[in-house]
């Protein structure tokens, strides 16, 4: 199944790039980020409401991109220990514009190494015991589109596909903005809303049918330092909003809604 997924995202891959003509051989360029987040909330869904840092790279080549992304854990919240990966990512993407949009399609990976799920808890002689299993990873197409109205705002909608263990999509739809001030600090706002099918609703929420997921939202500063370096403060809001859903992640993921800081630091080379 594994093997059947990344198939699909290379044929998805190939069906963006298909959309336009190939442009001229381009040099590898590489992005690298850091961020330290006083939480770790995906989807609405908090995954660790403790401090974790989540470094990035990734390379793009022409038109793809080939990404790594990881959630490192400073307490022992999500994995009993301190200082260990909770969560890394893999994604494969092609980006292609044409004229005021831009197409972005491709496969992520999601592993969620020193993760464990309890799967039987038992109490004997006052004694209680509970056996545990490996969280299984999962991997999503997906497909997305954005329109660059001016030069500083853009809507999007994206599909995201999981073709693993939810057998479900989940959809969002928003818009991203940014200003540029004259000493070169750059000030980004971007909102969102996400809807979920009955399978993803039922995998991540126990939730038996379509709902809206989550809203949400970030302002952001881009700040530049020497050597092409850029600092960002930033500052999210996140909320579950559907009738079910909203209790459903709340007794499952202990939050609601939820406030997270960030400052990261990123450069590209």
């Amino acid at each position: 199944m594994r093997l059947a997924g990344w198939m699909a995202c290379v044929l998805l891959c190939h069906v963006v790039s298909g959309v336009a003509e190939p442009e001229p051989m381009s040099s590898l360029t590489v992005s690298l980020e850091l961020p330290a987040l006083s939480a770790y909330v995906w989807r609405g869904q908090t995954l660790n409401d403790e401090a974790v840092i989540q470094p990035a790279m990734s390379m793009k080549w022409r038109d793809w991109r080939l990404g790594v992304w990881g959630s490192f854990d400073l307490t022992d919240e999500v994995t009993g220990k301190a200082r260990r990966f909770s969560e890394v990512d893999m994604t494969l993407s092609y980006e292609r514009a044409i004229g005021p949009v831009h197409l972005n399609g491709g496969c992520s990976e999601y592993l969620f190494p020193n993760q464990t799920a309890v799967v039987d808890a038992t109490v004997e002689d006052g004694i209680a015991t509970e056996q545990g299993k490996a969280v299984p990873g999962t991997r999503e197409l997906f497909l997305a589109a954005a329109w660059s109205l001016g030069d500083t705002v853009e809507p999007y909608l994206s599909l995201n596909w999981d073709i693993s263990e939810a057998d479900g999509w989940y959809a969002q739809v928003g818009f991203s903005g940014s200003r540029s001030w004259p000493w070169k600090a750059e000030t980004s706002v971007a909102v969102w809303l996400g809807y979920g099918a009955r399978n993803y609703n039922r995998y991540y929420f126990g939730v038996d049918g379509s709902a809206w997921n989550d809203a949400g939202g970030t302002l952001s500063v881009g700040l530049p330092l020497r050597g092409e370096w850029t600092l960002t403060p930033a500052v999210t809001y996140s909320a579950l909003i559907g009738d079910e859903v909203r209790p459903a992640g709340s007794d499952l993921y202990g939050h609601r809604d939820l406030t997270v800081g960030s400052m990261a630091l990123s450069r590209e080379f």
